[in-house]
């Protein structure tokens, strides 16, 4: 044996001795790579999934026979796990380890960083082929994942067909970043604070904006944000309605989990948001415009499914139909029409005025001018309009006189005044009320 490979045998058993008294052997989920880069040393990037148990099984003559395992690789393992000792390093172990070396569960770490071990996987940014390995085993939450990886070890994620070593990685990567309570290398797969403790809202949404692909963001912009129907969103993308209303209820529905994680924001919001007031500032992270508008949509749209939107709804649209009753029977509707500025002062609060004008705008027979800025009916019937014209003279009119006043209206402006007088009769025999009598027939 070469005085090297001596030396070597001599110093792994004694090293080896040591880390069995701290119970190193007992953490599966070390690596030499992890030890390494805490004690500033250097390991080979083609190794990084060694694991520092395993060595620890062999003693020193077992070692120097390792496959692949020249003098340099045993000598670097050697000083690796020397410092590492020296430092009471252990690679994904805590300092809070208790005198018996126990390594406590990946839970303390969320618990120390104050993230909520119900935490929504689908939020996370933990690689594709993890999360669809927990949507096939039911696994949902971010502590139920942890504790099946403590419980089966990295080696049963290895040996499943559909995740490959990348992926069992990141995993491993992940898991190592939860027990060092570590929020910096934590932020890469969730929404970390900028504080280093809890989650933020800004950073959550934003991650789930971003998410989505070119595609379908230009599409839930143009839905939600935009108003464009399900008709023409599917027209203009190509696919069918169902597809539509399938990506944009994926969003609210990722949108609401992420909100039921800030469950005293969420109220505060709604709360602001059934009032009409400005509601969704977002102030711990960076949001562009366009992300903060479709985030806004998303969440309105959450908003919308609650019962007190409902209700609100509801009586928002009952109180809309007294407001246009209140146009309807307006004494210059079937006049001049109803200057639309001056009754929305009157009569319509502020926060409601931009629904009303929508729903004056949409359906009913009185409608906005926008060339006037004034309301009128659609088509009223001739009797009506005289009528109306009639109750606003005090006194009697000659026919000349009621026909430049008719002329003048938005309905009639080209009836003749023979018209007006053959009228005249029918209008009494078929409404006795009719104000016949305010009308000089023969001047």
């Amino acid at each position: 044996m070469k005085e090297w490979m001596s030396q070597a045998v001599q110093d792994w058993d004694a090293l080896r001795g040591q880390a069995i008294e701290k119970r190193w052997p007992d953490s599966k989920v070390m690596t030499v790579m992890e030890c390494a880069v805490s004690c500033e040393l250097s390991w080979f990037e083609k190794r990084v999934s060694d694991k520092v148990a395993d060595f620890l099984e062999m003693p020193g003559v077992d070692l120097i026979r390792y496959p692949h395992f020249g003098e340099t690789k045993i000598r670097r393992l050697i000083e690796i796990v020397k410092r590492s000792l020296e430092l009471g390093i252990c690679a994904g172990v805590p300092n809070d380890v208790n005198e018996l070396g126990d390594i406590p569960p990946l839970g303390d770490g969320l618990v120390s960083l104050d993230i909520p071990d119900v935490f929504p996987l689908s939020l996370s940014g933990l690689p594709v082929r993890i999360l669809h390995y927990c949507e096939d085993n039911n696994v949902q939450n971010l502590s139920q994942l942890l504790d099946v990886w403590e419980s089966m070890g990295e080696d049963y994620f290895l040996s499943l067909p559909n995740l490959g070593k990348r992926s069992v990685g990141e995993m491993h990567d992940f898991c190592n970043a939860v027990r060092r309570r570590d929020a910096a290398a934590l932020s890469a797969w969730l929404p970390i604070s900028p504080t280093g403790k809890g989650l933020s809202l800004t950073v959550g949404l934003t991650r789930l904006i971003q998410g989505l692909t070119p595609r379908h963001r230009e599409m839930l912009d143009k839905r939600l944000v935009n108003g464009l129907t399900l008709e023409d969103s599917a027209t203009e993308f190509g696919v069918t309605r169902e597809r539509v209303r399938q990506i944009e209820a994926n969003l609210i529905r990722e949108t609401e989990g992420l909100l039921d994680l800030f469950p005293a924001d969420r109220e505060r919001m709604l709360a602001l948001w059934m009032e009409n007031k400005p509601w969704l500032i977002l102030s711990d992270g960076e949001i562009s415009r366009n992300e903060y508008e479709l985030a806004k949509a998303a969440i309105g749209g959450c908003f919308k499914e609650r019962p007190e939107s409902t209700a609100k709804e509801l009586e928002q649209e009952e109180q809309i139909e007294v407001w246009r009753s209140l146009l309807k029977e307006h004494p210059d509707l079937l006049v001049e029409g109803v200057d639309l500025e001056g009754f929305l002062d009157t009569h319509v609060p502020e926060q409601h005025r931009e629904a009303f004008c929508i729903a004056l705008d949409g359906r009913g027979r009185i409608r906005l001018d926008h060339s006037t800025g004034r309301v009128v009916h659609t088509g009223p019937r001739l009797r009506e309009v005289v009528r109306a014209i009639l109750a606003k003279e005090d006194d009697a009119i000659s026919l000349t006189w009621l026909h430049q006043l008719v002329v003048q209206t938005p309905t009639h402006s080209h009836i003749q005044k023979e018209q007006i007088w053959r009228y005249r009769s029918q209008w009494k025999s078929d409404d006795p009320s009719f104000p016949n009598e305010k009308i000089f027939w023969h001047q």
